[in-house]
């Protein structure tokens, strides 16, 4: 016999099941289930990922499409000398990985396939990284700065977005914040990965360098980049629910000019706690 209940889709049902079963299946489960599923999917369905790098000087990708430059190491009251440090070091380990990337049209780049897993062994260090709690630490913390300005420069180069994670938690004012909130990336080895693909038609080139205590990381290409893009935030606001807990939205669009035409597309909404002392 099969029960019916008008209005109510199978998804639904499927999803309701997830939240009532999942707080009773250990964590360290779930994410060994997820990376295990990630891992027979990509080895079954092939993408085409971006892994070859360019094996000359650069000079053939000699048109910036758009780059981003941010600071590693950032002063807040009571925040760790040794995490900034770790973050620092594990962002200098990984950005070579990255540097001189290919991602040919219709390719597929994913933040841990060209990454990996950074563990202790490959010299990643403990360093700040955003957890279930708030802020707290971890082998590899920092890395997430990293995706964010990867992200951050795909988007401006017309990139679609395959899979992409949010912080659930607003963490600091917006002192010194150069883009706008809900723009990064959260990712955790092979269970939150950054997937872009690139269906521009063109070659793009990553450039990803760390000098002393700055990130910078840029796209070039071959010929005149097509399109012109910029990020632009809609609807921000702040909230507060009933219980009194803080909650900071926005929407994220990506805008597009072709010549004196203007087309906006959105990207994705943020919700997120936030975690410092505000006054609505």
């Amino acid at each position: 016999m099969v029960f019916q209940f008008p209005g109510i889709s199978k998804r639904d049902i499927r999803i309701g099941l997830v939240k009532i079963v999942s707080p009773w299946i250990p964590l360290g489960f779930r994410i060994s289930v997820r990376r295990a599923g990630r891992w027979a999917s990509d080895a079954f369905c092939r993408p085409p990922f971006a892994l070859d790098r360019d094996p000359g000087d650069a000079t053939r990708f000699t048109h910036w499409v758009f780059e981003n430059k941010s600071a590693i190491v950032k002063s807040w009251k009571g925040a760790n000398r040794r995490l900034q440090e770790g973050k620092r070091t594990n962002i200098a380990l990984a950005a070579p990985l990255f540097d001189g990337v290919l991602i040919r049209p219709g390719q597929l780049f994913s933040f841990y396939r060209l990454l990996g897993r950074p563990s202790a062994k490959r010299g990643f260090c403990p360093g700040y990284e955003v957890s279930g709690q708030g802020l707290g630490q971890g082998i590899g913390g920092g890395l997430c700065q990293l995706a964010s300005s990867l992200l951050w420069v795909m988007l401006h180069a017309g990139f679609d977005v395959i899979e992409r994670h949010h912080h659930d938690f607003d963490l600091f004012p917006d002192e010194n914040r150069r883009v706008p909130f809900g723009t990064g990336a959260s990712v955790f080895h092979n269970h939150h990965d950054l997937r872009l693909q690139n269906r521009s038609g063109q070659t793009a080139r990553l450039s990803v360098r760390v000098m002393e205590n700055e990130l910078a990381v840029g796209l070039s290409s071959e010929d005149i980049w097509a399109g012109i893009f910029s990020i632009e935030e809609r609807d921000h606001r702040f909230t507060k629910d009933p219980a009194g807990i803080v909650y900071r939205s926005n929407s994220i669009h990506r805008v597009k000019k072709d010549g004196a035409v203007l087309s906006e597309t959105l990207l994705w909404k943020n919700r997120s706690r936030v975690l410092y002392p505000i006054t609505l």
